[in-house]
């Protein structure tokens, strides 16, 4: 069980062609906490983020998929979740954005045109900032940043039907970014790497849990339409880069096998 399992914390150092002044950026990864008791309780959660504030990272970022669907378990309300998360706080700020099974609580547009749920009123209420399909500028000792999420290339799946499809708008989400800054990319699934335009140089994402089943050494079965090609961990292609954390909990059965629970460390130098 999760709960009995020690959270392991990744690292991962990558130096891009574009992050040229020299100096170092720490960046935390939680994905997939799928919180419910008893397979990944509070308790879990708490330590998670007891490990990330232990590691003074610069910046934080969350990728989704709080909700669990998992026999037997009881789930914990959004509300309570978010005040969980709140707790975490990093210089250049703490972003989040959703995964599939978060929007399977139900979603409605809002007056603004813009589909959410009740994750996302939690969020927004614990002052949690949700980064989907949009961007922001950072800063960092003099190095500029754009940040960009966004939403669940899955929200509207229907597997069984072999009907993947989301509310994920990665044209709107870097909208008017300049092409010269470093950018980042939140995408919960990490299918969007493959599409994605040589400005991004550094995708993050979850979905996965690195297969959380890896007899030999690979994933068992990665919900991907690329097979384990974005399972786990640092992928290079050309001058972009994409990390995809093995996360912290479960989909499917409530079991990890050579996979544990983790958060992800990104150090850029």
């Amino acid at each position: 069980m999760a709960r009995a399992a020690k959270i392991k914390v990744q690292r991962w150092r990558l130096s891009p062609p574009k992050w040229t002044n020299g100096c170092s950026l720490k960046i935390a990864l939680i994905a997939d906490p799928h919180i419910c008791t008893p397979w990944t309780p509070m308790s879990v959660i708490d330590a998670a983020i007891d490990l990330t504030m232990d590691e003074k990272p610069d910046l934080v970022l969350l990728l989704g998929d709080y909700e669990a669907h998992l026999p037997f378990s009881r789930i914990p309300s959004e509300t309570e979740v978010a005040a969980r998360f709140a707790r975490l706080s990093a210089p250049l700020g703490v972003f989040n954005i959703f995964g599939n099974h978060d929007w399977r609580r139900g979603h409605q547009v809002t007056d603004r045109g813009t589909p959410e749920t009740l994750w996302h009123r939690a969020f927004d209420a614990a002052g949690i900032e949700t980064l989907e399909n949009r961007h922001v500028a950072l800063n960092h000792l003099g190095q500029d940043i754009i940040l960009a999420g966004v939403a669940s290339q899955m929200a509207l799946s229907r597997p069984r039907k072999r009907d993947f499809s989301g509310f994920d708008d990665l044209e709107v989400a870097l909208e008017g970014a300049a092409k010269d800054t470093f950018t980042i990319l939140m995408a919960h699934e990490p299918d969007i790497f493959h599409a994605a335009p040589a400005q991004v140089d550094l995708t993050v994402s979850g979905h996965t849990h690195g297969g959380q089943i890896r007899p030999f050494g690979r994933a068992f079965y990665v919900p991907s339409q690329f097979g384990d090609r974005y399972a786990y961990g640092l992928v290079q292609e050309a001058a972009r880069h994409l990390v995809v954390s093995g996360g912290i909990g479960y989909s499917g059965i409530p079991l990890r096998w050579r996979m544990p629970p983790e958060i992800t460390m990104i150090e850029l130098e």
